[in-house]
């Protein structure tokens, strides 16, 4: 069985592939979850193994193919939210209402294991051609610049004729809601690691503050963000921002003291309040800007509600 799910993880099934080899992919799986449900508790699989199958069948679910979707749907349909239901078999729902129960699976199996809060981050803050390949924080800050983000993000801006995207029925917002709701209900990184994945999603805040203000020869309604890309880059990193508070809000309401010493602890909470404060500074600012600029006025109310949440005024 373990054999099954390695060799899963080695087909690429993306929508690079034609759709008779997906198709047949999606069919051999549905025939797999079965086997598996019924024969062996899937909650028993290591998390190495049930991870990333559960995100292939993630991606399953939002291929632009419907029968393929529809099949996934079946597939993730059938996976017990606990060990305690594993007789209990789920009503067919349809792929998006799959994806939120396949997010719920992930959550129950998996909530502990800092693989799945490295995937999920991955998920958030890098479009799929720039996810990065590594098992922690460092890696993912290390990974592709918001240059080249953005540069993926204006791709083929002044072609005159622009290539289709090969998946159109995928939301990539809607993906970003699913996956920052996992985030906030798993266990957060540690102190040294958040403060990395604050300072990552700060410069690219104030880099994409600096290029909504320097842009002058975008006019017209949306502006910066007429781009369906850049509408979702800057998604990308409010959305993180509003994961980062939340932990970081979590942390300064934590009374356990697990330090070598109150001070200590103290100390750490100072930090964790001026980290907190930065972030939401430069968000404000952010959304102040975007509001004369014209910018998408989705991203504008969504910092705001991100601010006005976390906001010490608001939230005392």
């Amino acid at each position: 069985m373990l054999h099954e799910i390695s060799s899963l993880r080695s087909v690429s099934l993306t929508t690079c592939q034609d759709t008779p080899t997906r198709l047949n992919a999606i069919t051999s799986l549905l025939q797999f979850v079965k086997r598996l449900v019924l024969s062996f508790n899937p909650y028993n699989l290591s998390p190495r193994h049930w991870i990333p199958f559960c995100l292939i069948l993630h991606d399953l679910l939002n291929d632009d193919d419907e029968e393929i979707r529809d099949l996934a749907a079946r597939a993730a349909s059938i996976l017990p939210l606990s060990r305690e239901n594993m007789n209990e078999h789920g009503m067919i729902r349809c792929p998006s209402a799959a994806c939120e129960h396949l997010s719920s699976v992930l959550f129950q199996s998996c909530r502990h294991e800092h693989s799945l809060l490295i995937a999920t981050l991955n998920r958030v803050m890098f479009p799929p051609s720039l996810r990065v390949r590594g098992h922690d924080i460092n890696s993912l800050v290390r990974g592709p610049s918001i240059r080249e983000l953005l540069a993926e993000a204006q791709k083929d801006e002044g072609a005159l004729f622009a290539e289709e995207k090969q998946n159109l029925y995928v939301d990539d917002a809607r993906e970003l809601e699913l996956w920052s709701l996992l985030l906030r209900k798993l266990d957060s990184p540690y102190q040294d690691s958040l403060d990395l994945l604050q300072g990552w999603a700060t410069r690219v805040i104030r880099y994409l503050l600096q290029q909504i203000t320097v842009r002058n020869d975008i006019c017209g309604p949306l502006s910066f963000t007429w781009r369906a890309d850049i509408f979702i880059l800057i998604l990308r990193a409010i959305t993180l921002a509003g994961v980062i508070l939340h932990w970081y809000s979590r942390a300064s309401e934590d009374t356990s003291y697990d330090s070598v010493s109150e001070l200590t602890d103290l100390s750490s909470k100072c930090t964790t309040s001026a980290k907190k404060e930065e972030i939401l500074k430069d968000l404000q600012v952010l959304g102040d800007e975007a509001s004369r600029r014209d910018i998408h006025p989705g991203l504008i109310s969504k910092i705001f509600v991100i601010t006005n949440t976390y906001s010490p005024i608001t939230s005392a």
